[in-house]
């Protein structure tokens, strides 16, 4: 069987790049994002579709397969050097809705709305007699 040759591939980066509505729906499944239930996070999915590659990464293909190179260490990785960023931020976000949303259903007892670092109250001061009459 013959070796496969080995392109690296000249990244044209276009600044003004919008993936399309459908780049976004599949990258975001690609991240594991929900569709009904994190709608408001696909910002991440958008913004991962958007990010360059970063030096000294390059991209390369083999057959018809697309891989990603570093020379300065020699690894080679199927997916996007940024994506693992992308999907720590998914969890981060995650983490900060169920956080909120746990805040928030929380029973609040009656009496007790102030905030836990509001003052205490001043303590009240006894009245003088103004009058004398002891």
């Amino acid at each position: 069987m013959p070796e496969e040759k080995i392109m690296v591939l000249n990244e044209e980066v276009d600044e003004n790049y919008v993936p399309t509505e459908r780049e976004i729906d599949e990258y975001a499944e690609w991240l594991g994002m929900d569709k009904e239930t994190e709608a408001d996070l696909w910002w991440i999915a958008k913004d991962g579709l958007s990010v360059s590659l970063p030096a000294p990464w390059k991209t390369c293909e083999a057959g018809s397969e697309i891989f990603y190179f570093n020379p300065e260490t020699g690894a080679s990785v199927w997916d996007h050097p940024c994506d693992k960023h992308f999907k720590t931020l998914l969890a981060t976000e995650r983490q900060k809705k169920a956080e909120a949303k746990s805040a928030a259903a929380e029973p609040v007892v009656q009496g007790q709305e102030a905030s836990k670092d509001a003052e205490d109250p001043p303590e009240p001061k006894e009245e003088s007699n103004q009058s004398g009459d002891e």
